[in-house]
């Protein structure tokens, strides 16, 4: 049998309460920002840098290939 113990003259614990503006009315919190709006800056350098590392041969290498073919 289980037993359940009930201890008396407790009282619950209550949340403290909402945050109130000075006309009464709660405040409401900030929206969560979202993902890009977070982390936009991080995304542009790492565009910067994958834009920098893109590589090209330079000229007279090609026109060395072209003499070769």
């Amino acid at each position: 049998m289980i037993s359940i113990l009930i201890e008396r003259n407790t009282r619950p614990e209550l949340r403290s309460p909402p945050p109130l503006t000075p006309e009464g009315q709660v405040v409401m919190p900030e929206p969560e920002k979202s993902f890009i709006q977070k982390y936009w800056f991080y995304m542009l350098a790492v565009m910067v840098v994958l834009g920098q590392s893109s590589h090209r041969p330079p000229e007279h290498c090609l026109t060395d290939m072209m003499r070769v073919l």
